[in-house]
């Protein structure tokens, strides 16, 4: 059988309203010479019957079912079976421009390319969502021209425009094989391994700024628009130890600036996901060993009950700050009575009337501590009539 040019793997988990658009995009390529791989994951909707019918209606289709297991051991299944000498990435609920694969794959033949990228374009499920759109990909209209994978994923993060999402490229299947590239099972946040490793594997990549994949901004229940929670901590974290794997696999000088990079990176992430979580969310953060758990415990999570403790004692302080502040002004209106009080007629005439007995008690008291001889030179020193030595 002829090797197909191109195999598209394509992983559905119940997107019944958006799989014929999908299906229909890739089916009617003005590039002919294609694979189509189908990977049901356990879909409960009517996504698999629609795959069936495809099946039967074009020979290039290929159905395979397994339980549900995740999109990443659907894209490894689909990798176990492709031809292609490229693969092609695309979400079920998204769908490619009519010649988006042949204008790949002519740049990728023309430039002996291991991975060729290229734009991609949102599309939203309503009209408020067209006028207040979420944060979309970083495009560029630059094309690159052909550099290595580390000078490419360089280049992209110095501008910006570094995006993990594997569907926005042609990967050469040799490349992938060669190196052991696949996805990581059990976990989200996949792409940002795959797409890392995969780069950094190869020696030839050019950047088109065509856009020929349209995706799905947003679905409810979609990957990318879920609430943060514990599978986003695990996920960046698992791809962080990843990365850390590979660079110790891997002791090259030219792609240790990047793998440092791309680990901080991953670990920032892992904080800022695990900040965003509830407490209850936060007990689900349980790694498979021992060893993950604890760096897990060094790099983040005691970072984090640091920060939290230096938080809370900065609002103590705020708080201590606040209450001395009201006790000061609370002291400065009791001097303001006071001061009234002293400066009223009432409060004068009373201390006239009063001076006699004052002293009298005054006088008595003296008498009673120091006795008669100290009270009378007391007594003439206020008259005038004493000195005081």
């Amino acid at each position: 059988m002829k090797q197909p040019k191109v195999s598209v793997i394509i992983p559905v988990y119940n997107t019944e309203p958006y799989l014929r658009q999908c299906l229909d995009s890739v089916v009617n390529q003005t590039l002919k010479d294609i694979e189509i791989i189908c990977v049901d994951d356990g879909s409960t909707d009517g996504s698999l019957s629609i795959l069936k019918e495809y099946e039967q209606n074009d020979p290039r289709v290929t159905v395979i079912s397994q339980p549900n297991e995740g999109q990443s051991s659907a894209r490894n299944n689909g990798m176990g079976r492709a031809r292609g000498e490229y693969i092609d990435f695309l979400d079920s609920d998204d769908y490619l421009t009519p010649d988006a694969l042949e204008k790949a794959l002519r740049v990728a033949e023309e430039n002996d390319l291991d991975a060729i990228v290229f734009g991609a374009e949102p599309f939203y499920q309503s009209e408020w969502l067209a006028r207040n759109p979420p944060a979309v990909y970083k495009q560029t209209a630059e094309a690159t021209g052909v550099m290595t994978g580390v000078q490419y994923v360089k280049t992209a993060k110095d501008r910006g425009t570094y995006i993990v999402t594997v569907w926005i490229a042609l990967w050469r299947r040799a490349l992938l094989e060669k190196n052991g590239v696949t996805f990581k099972k059990g976990i989200i946040h996949e792409d940002d391994l795959f797409s890392f490793q995969a780069y950094l594997a190869a020696e030839r990549v050019m950047r088109i700024p065509d856009r020929l994949y349209y995706y799905r901004w947003l679905r409810e229940d979609s990957t990318m628009t879920r609430p943060v929670s514990a599978k986003n901590v695990i996920g960046c974290f698992t791809c962080a130890v990843g990365v850390m794997q590979y660079g110790l696999r891997n002791e090259d000088t030219d792609k240790e600036r990047e793998i440092r990079r791309e680990y901080t990176r991953m670990i920032q992430e892992t904080r800022r996901n695990y900040m965003a979580i509830s407490d209850e969310e936060r007990k689900k953060v349980v790694f498979p060993s021992e060893i993950e758990n604890e760096l897990f415990l060094q790099v983040t999570k005691e970072r984090y009950d640091l920060k939290t403790s230096g938080e809370a004692q900065r609002i103590r302080a705020d708080q201590l700050r606040e209450d001395l502040k009201k006790q000061r002004k609370r002291a400065d209106a009791l001097q303001h009575d006071l001061d009234c009080v002293h400066r009223s007629v009432s409060f004068r005439i009373g201390r006239a009337v009063t001076w006699l007995p004052r002293k009298i008690r005054g006088g008595v008291r003296c008498l009673r501590d120091h006795g008669l001889g100290y009270t009378l030179r007391r007594v003439l020193y206020h008259m005038g009539l004493w000195k005081d030595e």
